[in-house]
């Protein structure tokens, strides 16, 4: 799961010693928190589409990585709506 979340780092930055930086750094988190945690930390970050090492962090530190994720079939939050009265189809921008 960090190397999925380490692409996502790497997609949103474009600068490759910011990527870098980003990658090095939540390595070293595996120092202070265990590889497991780490793991966990990702998959949470990954879930809530928020692909950031402040994320990461935060999770780490306020231990919400131990916390169980519920998986909720009626919670669409991942996938993208398909009928919503703000969205507009590809007609749209013709």
């Amino acid at each position: 799961m960090i190397w999925k979340f380490e692409n996502e780092l790497i997609q949103f930055h474009f600068c490759a010693i910011i990527q870098l930086t980003f990658c090095l750094g939540l390595l070293r988190l595996a120092d202070k928190y265990s590889h497991e945690r780490l793991e966990h930390a990702c998959l949470r970050a990954l879930r809530a589409h928020k692909a950031t090492y402040g994320m990461v962090t935060n999770i780490l530190r306020h231990n919400l990585d131990q916390l169980e994720i519920r998986s909720d079939p009626n919670n669409h939050i991942s996938e993208t709506p398909t009928h919503h009265q703000n969205l507009r189809g590809p007609e749209a921008f013709r």
